[in-house]
């Protein structure tokens, strides 16, 4: 069976740091591949775009119970077109 969604490959330069440091959130979060790291990312990325180009926050909340409100400076000004 043919996949019906088109393909891109890309290589990415990175330093030995960010490479050590995917390997180890491979292991941690038991993912498959880099990639698959790579696309867990874009993915959580994705939706936190989408919350903040809907009036949304990023609130962690810690452990002990605390809350802190995370500013993200690429999406500020984001309206709800998705245009700064």
């Amino acid at each position: 069976m043919i996949n019906s969604k088109t393909r891109t490959r890309i290589n990415l330069d990175l330093l030995t740091e960010v490479k050590e440091d995917l390997e180890r959130l491979q292991q941690q979060t038991r993912a498959a591949s880099i990639v698959e790291v790579i696309r867990r990312a874009y993915s959580l990325y994705r939706v936190v775009a989408q919350h903040y180009q809907n009036g949304g926050k990023l609130i962690f909340r810690h452990a002990d119970g605390s809350e802190e409100t995370v500013r993200l400076v690429e999406f500020e000004g984001i309206n709800n077109s998705g245009k700064k």
